[in-house]
């Protein structure tokens, strides 16, 4: 019969093959063959390598095209979900999905919702109905990995951008750091679309923390776009010691103009509230300041006849060097080339909006380091566009194909109790 599993045992090759009923229980029933020799019609039963459900309506839920009973969507031998459930609900924990509400979405779709704790007995305490998210959870750990693979960069790009953003947990009625994530965000080439690169979950933010995180990935950036943060700078430095390979560092142009309206905020100069109102002088001096030498000496200069900007010239002080020095940059003088023009953080800072409120929510629940990391792999691929609900249930399948349909073990990323790693 056509579309029908080979025998796998040594010698069965050519044997006749033929369905031979379900196991499992409905809807969920699994299709068993019958492998029989033509001549002594000796036989035994087996399943396939890939177990496939019941095709209950006898057509594909994608396509629509018509199945045979034995053609249904495939699953995992140990598992009552099918691959295109664990690609469905992986994209919805990529999204920004709990796992709780992850996993409720899979049980509802598969119509295995879990069932409510009976009524209590006399004398027993009434038990809340708790749905679990360890459906989802599970799942990220087990089938995380053998999504995001096929996209994970190979090595740093030629511009790298950097920063990092800080998540709280709630005890006692405070707010206590949980963890930060360490961002990057790359363009392959000049002229290349940016994506973000990698996020990784860390209990510090300092210059080991950094380091840690550039040695994740092999390859040279030419140029490094950060803000002022002394552990970046340092850590760039201590990762590529040679100055002669190490990548050129650009200071975010968009941090430097926010220190210095904060600085001229210091002496009651802050920004009209109606954006049609007229700028201060100096404040739309800043506006322009970073485009060409000109504009920076144009700024420079009415800053430095107003002495009673006092925080202004001391921001001014620490940064013109290096401003001047940064616009200088952005044509070779020997070659008159235009070097990449990438001075802002804004891409990072915006992915980092793109995922914030969704896991902020979830961080008093994220301790352990390494599953939390599997998570924002998820999210990277969501926020790069590169998340396909059919592509993932391709790999999905492609891994059980490669292990006989057993998927590798969960649980076996735990911290100890009172050690977590985050």
């Amino acid at each position: 019969m056509d579309g029908l599993p080979t025998c796998q045992r040594p010698g069965h090759l050519g044997r006749v093959v033929v369905r031979d009923g379900f196991y499992g229980a409905s809807p969920r029933r699994r299709q068993r063959f019958r492998c029989r020799d033509k001549v002594t019609r000796d036989s035994h039963r087996f399943v396939a390598a890939v177990p496939r459900l019941e095709a209950v309506d006898g057509l594909c839920e994608t396509c629509e095209n018509p199945l045979a009973v034995h053609e249904g969507p495939s699953a995992p031998r140990s598992y009552i979900y099918t691959a295109q459930e664990i690609a469905k609900t992986l994209i919805a924990v990529g999204t920004g999905s709990t796992y709780q509400i992850a996993s409720e979405a899979a049980r509802d779709t598969a119509g295995l919702r879990a069932v409510e704790p009976p009524l209590p007995r006399n004398g027993e305490r009434a038990r809340e109905y708790a749905p679990s998210g360890d459906l989802a959870a599970n799942w990220t750990e087990v089938f995380g990995p053998v999504v995001t693979k096929k996209w994970e960069p190979a090595s740093w790009p030629e511009v790298l951008i950097l920063d990092s953003t800080s998540f709280y947990r709630r005890r006692a009625g405070a707010n206590y750091l949980a963890f930060h994530v360490l961002g990057a965000y790359g363009y392959a080439s000049v002229g290349h679309r940016g994506q973000l690169w990698r996020l990784a979950a860390s209990p510090a933010n300092n210059t080991a923390s950094w380091v840690e995180f550039l040695e994740s990935m092999p390859g040279t950036p030419a140029i490094i776009v950060a803000d002022q943060a002394s552990q970046i700078i340092a850590a760039v430095t201590a990762h590529w010691p040679d100055p002669a390979t190490r990548p050129e560092i650009v200071h975010c142009v968009w941090h430097m103009a926010n220190n210095a309206k904060a600085a001229f905020a210091r002496h009651g100069i802050v920004p009209e509230k109606d954006p049609a109102a007229p700028k201060h002088e100096l404040l739309g001096l800043l506006a322009t300041a970073f485009r060409t030498p000109l504009d920076w000496i144009h700024f420079s200069a009415a800053v430095r006849v107003r002495p009673e900007l006092k925080a202004v010239h001391a921001w001014l002080d620490a940064n013109e060097s290096l401003i001047r020095r940064q616009i200088g940059r952005r044509v070779d003088p020997l070659t008159g080339v235009e070097r990449p023009r990438h001075e802002s953080n804004g891409p990072l800072e915006s992915a980092f909006a793109g995922f914030r409120k969704a896991l902020a929510r979830r961080a008093q629940g994220l301790t352990n380091r390494e599953r939390t990391n599997l998570l924002l792999d998820l999210i990277r691929l969501h926020l790069n566009g590169q998340a396909d609900e059919r592509t993932y249930a391709k790999l999905v399948r492609a891994e059980l194909e490669r292990r006989d349909g057993v998927p590798k073990p969960q649980l076996t990323i735990r911290d100890r109790r009172t050690h977590p790693t985050l």
